[in-house]
């Protein structure tokens, strides 16, 4: 766990603020996870960052992965995104409170491969706050977070032993 008062936030390409985010509780002393997500956008970039940022949408996330890599701030770390909704890890109940939610462009099809330019980027990310101390184990699913079991599938076809690779050797 990183305490949110040690918390280095990730640079990103932009910026796009969203409003679908609040504050984090007391009982939220640092940051234990970061959830992966898959946009499931049918395609559309531009879609996918509208609904992150419309108020109607109650739905928001920390970052966002393009295709090309490009990545998107949305909600700032030290900020509560909407992202992994009923969601459980850890015996611990509402994730959002203690995670940040990076949300990755892809259909979340299985058939749709994420780019080479995404794996770079979230192995970029990720190193950095490994580098602070969270645990690789710490970037879960939000398939696996969501409650109940099987209500999200997302991302789906993601190469979490790539991922986890890159990020090894990226960070040494």
């Amino acid at each position: 766990m990183i305490p949110w008062a040690r918390l280095r936030p990730v640079g990103a390409d932009r910026e796009r603020a969203s409003p679908n985010h609040g504050a984090r509780p007391a009982s939220a002393p640092g940051l234990a996870c970061i959830v992966l997500h898959a946009t499931a956008d049918g395609g559309s970039e531009a879609g996918a960052e509208e609904w992150l940022t419309e108020p109607r949408s109650r739905a928001s996330a920390h970052l966002r992965v393009r295709r090309d890599g490009t990545v998107v701030r949305l909600v700032p770390d030290g900020r509560r995104a909407w992202h992994a909704g009923v969601s459980r890890w850890r015996r611990r109940d509402d994730v959002n409170n203690f995670s940040l939610g990076w949300e990755i462009a892809n259909r979340n099809d299985r058939r749709e491969l994420y780019t080479d330019a995404q794996y770079a980027a979230l192995a970029r990310l990720a190193v950095h706050y490994v580098g602070q101390g969270l645990e690789l184990d710490a970037f879960v699913s939000h398939a696996e977070v969501a409650r109940p079991a099987g209500r999200k599938t997302d991302p789906a076809g993601f190469d979490w032993e790539r991922f986890r690779a890159a990020v090894r050797k990226r960070g040494s």
